[in-house]
């Protein structure tokens, strides 16, 4: 599957967590910080088609997709989103 939307880099580093993605801010890679906070300073985190919101909240970012982000993360590979540390 080759996706070309804008959200699709970002979505790939999201692992399949239901609703809530919990993400590990003080050990995410700096390269993925950084594109995190490109994204957000953007604006493109309230892209309703992938992402409803997104919250940071005591240095971790929470995220709620929808049905369609979810789907987009259910079919990516494992090695591809195995650069972020998402928290149990």
């Amino acid at each position: 599957m080759r996706i070309t939307h804008p959200q699709a880099k970002f979505l790939e580093f999201v692992a399949e967590r239901g609703a809530e993605i919990p993400w590990d801010w003080e050990r995410c890679r700096l390269d993925v910080k950084a594109m995190i906070a490109d994204l957000i300073n953007k604006e493109l985190l309230v892209e309703r088609e992938y992402v409803t919101h997104a919250l940071q909240l005591r240095g971790d970012l929470k995220l709620r997709l929808t049905d369609r982000g979810r789907a987009i993360v259910a079919q990516l590979e494992v090695a591809q989103r195995k650069v972020l540390v998402v928290t149990e």
